[in-house]
């Protein structure tokens, strides 16, 4: 079985039911990434990529406290959980203990959401941009410009449970542009820094900044159980996880004609 014909908020409940540790904490991470690649005033590359990772994050009750184990990997299958959730409790057994180790917390409404399929990003989110991109390119050859870059859409459905409870499920959207200059005139060394300037202008000038989506109702919710099980487990990969969601500001997806939203 394949790691994508299984649903994620499945494939949680099942590394739940094989734990054997004290307590245990799943994430499941679906991935979904749209790209677009420009080069010497022109598009290059374009496409869509998926993808899944899936966290399992074991603690263990001692004498001398709690400790915690992590183990994460990509594109697990049916018969590779099972010694993921394994590895995690291994790790857990010889770490030593955390001293600000608390219960993991319980008593938290589950998401809506939770057992439906991962929101999904395409390359219909570049609707709006490729063209104005388009329009970029043909003013940079006009001023003896060459613009490269790339833009990248993500958009990340994580899927959290525990042994205590919690089923949590956020979408959290990314995005991120770069756009360098390269002058093309035989004096191109002395003008180098006019050409990134003024195509820097024109470029923001002309595309609106990247907007957040309006928040879902169990996002708030999604952002505290978050923080609750980093303060509470303290590991690394979910400290990670609690400030790539608190990173995530742009979204690529909201690009607009700055002149048509005028």
């Amino acid at each position: 079985m394949s790691a994508r014909s299984t649903k994620p908020h499945e494939v949680v409940e099942r590394a739940l039911e094989l734990s054997r540790a004290d307590g245990c904490v799943v994430i499941a991470d679906e991935q979904s990434t749209a790209n677009l690649r420009w080069a010497g005033n022109a598009l290059t590359t374009n496409g869509v990529t998926r993808g899944r990772t899936l966290t399992v994050i074991a603690t263990v009750d001692g004498k001398e406290g709690t400790a915690s184990g992590v183990v994460s990997r990509s594109a697990v299958t049916a018969d590779e959980l099972e010694p993921l959730v394994r590895a995690a409790e291994a790790a857990a057994r010889g770490a030593g203990p955390a001293e600000d180790a608390q219960p993991l917390i319980a008593d938290v409404p589950a998401s809506p959401g939770f057992a439906d399929a991962p929101a999904e990003t395409s390359s219909a989110v570049f609707d709006d941009f490729a063209p104005a991109l388009g329009e970029a390119f043909a003013r940079a050859r006009a001023g003896g410009r060459e613009l490269y870059g790339f833009a990248n859409h993500e958009l990340v459905s994580s899927y959290l449970g525990t042994s205590t409870g919690l089923r949590l499920r956020h979408d959290q959207p990314n995005g991120i542009r770069w756009l360098p200059v390269r002058g093309v005139a035989d004096d191109r060394k002395r003008h180098a820094n006019d050409d990134r300037q003024q195509a820097k202008q024109e470029f923001d000038a002309h595309f609106s900044p990247p907007r957040s989506p309006e928040p879902r109702a169990d996002d708030t919710r999604s952002h505290a159980a978050r923080a609750l099980i980093h303060q509470h487990i303290v590991c690394t990969l979910t400290k990670q996880d609690v400030t790539r969601v608190a990173e995530c500001q742009t979204v690529l997806g909201s690009f607009a004609d700055a002149a048509g939203t005028a």
